[in-house]
């Protein structure tokens, strides 16, 4: 059974359920033209599907070699040269890891880029952070806990189809699950990650073993639940610019 993420059973109503309540302030006139990101979209997602194999080439290497570096930390002398083409290897697998995200998230921001321009001009409504956040929102301190998601909703409820190119119905909208379990798994991710750079080899390794397993799992969650809202988007905008009477009109 689908999930259902609109108010309504149906297309947009023309008018608002409630004519009697003042619209929601509509955005001033935006700048930019639409443009498709479905090409950007199929680029983010092929970028995000390397980082998440590179994260199991980490996992895997991680699980593999275990037992040598158990005896390098031992003081087994045999063990010296496997100890260290394993950590020749985890170095590589680290820094593909490391270029493919950041490969993937600049990709990925310039589609959301993108796609927020065009969410726009194809809806009225006033999104709750504004265009410069799409990009610092990323970087900048404790903000970067919730700001992306906001801007992310954002663009997905302007983007939907029910959605009313005027955008008074644009903040009454539900948005879907897979969102907010995207940045779920996300943060818990990031969370995880931190815990692998900061922590030290030590007398035990086990658990440094499980956090780069547990790092690969939520990786690919959170990039396949990414994936499924970069296509969604794109696909609902460019539908919408396919027909005029669903944008909106400044």
């Amino acid at each position: 059974m689908s999930e259902p993420t609109t108010p309504q059973s149906g297309p947009h109503p023309p008018v608002p359920p409630n004519p009697s309540e003042p619209p929601l302030p509509a955005a001033p006139p935006p700048s930019g033209s639409l443009r498709p990101t479905r090409i950007l979209g199929w680029a983010a997602a092929v970028l995000i599907v390397l980082y998440v194999l590179a994260d199991l080439a980490l996992a895997v290497l991680a699980w593999s070699t275990e037992d040598v570096i158990a005896e390098y930390l031992a003081g087994d002398a045999a063990s010296v040269a496997p100890f260290n083409v394993a950590m020749t290897l985890t170095s590589v697998a680290g820094t593909l890891s490391f270029a493919t995200f950041i490969a993937s998230a600049v990709v990925f921001v310039i589609w959301l880029w993108r796609a927020r321009v065009n969410a726009e001009l194809l809806c009225r409504a006033q999104h709750t952070r504004s265009r410069g956040w799409v990009w610092g929102g990323w970087i900048c301190p404790v903000v970067l806990l919730w700001f992306p998601f906001q801007i992310v909703r954002d663009v997905w409820k302007a983007s939907h189809p029910d959605v009313a190119p005027d955008g008074y119905n644009m903040h009454l909208m539900p948005f879907t699950k897979v969102l907010g379990l995207w940045w779920a798994v996300w943060l818990f991710d990031l969370a995880v990650d931190q815990y692998i750079v900061r922590r030290d080899i030590g007398e035990q390794f086990d658990p440094l073993i499980g956090a780069n397993v547990l790092s690969f799992v939520l990786s690919a969650i959170a990039g396949g639940l990414l994936i499924r809202l970069i296509m969604q988007i794109s696909s609902w905008q460019e539908t919408k610019m396919s027909q005029p009477q669903l944008v909106a009109a400044y």
